[in-house]
């Protein structure tokens, strides 16, 4: 039999599918339980299985919060809650926004990410 390809997975379908083909999965490291990833894998995908035991490490994801038009310390509040870092800070002059509004983020609103990644924000400094 061959191994199924877990990689990128969320934990639970991982699961399900390792049940179906009557395969178990041993998590090493840290179980974040839903909110966790399937990031490694041994054997690894397409490799025939010697025991019906996959070995799986997990990170645990979360997804993008939308973070543009809000201020920069709702912002920073909101990226510790979420566990994410900063990361780069682009200062922009613009007549579009008050100063200290999110213009822009990398990464996007809306996408799974690991836990603990890093943000990067335009940042507008107000009018001219």
């Amino acid at each position: 039999m061959k191994t199924p390809d877990l990689i990128s997975l969320n934990l639970n379908d991982a699961k399900e599918e390792a049940n179906k083909m009557g395969l178990e999965l041993m998590i090493e490291g840290e179980d974040f339980g839903e909110d966790s990833q399937i990031i490694w894998q041994s054997p690894g995908a397409g490799e025939k299985l010697e025991k019906n035991i996959i070995k799986v490490k997990c990170i645990q994801t979360i997804v993008m919060p939308e973070l543009i038009g809000k201020t920069k310390d709702e912002v920073l509040k909101l990226m510790e809650k979420s566990g994410l870092v900063l990361g780069e800070i682009e200062i922009v002059q613009t007549k579009e926004a008050k100063s200290e509004i999110i213009l822009d983020q990398d990464p996007k609103a809306g996408i799974e990410i690991p836990k603990g990644s890093k943000v990067n924000l335009v940042i507008s400094k107000g009018e001219f």
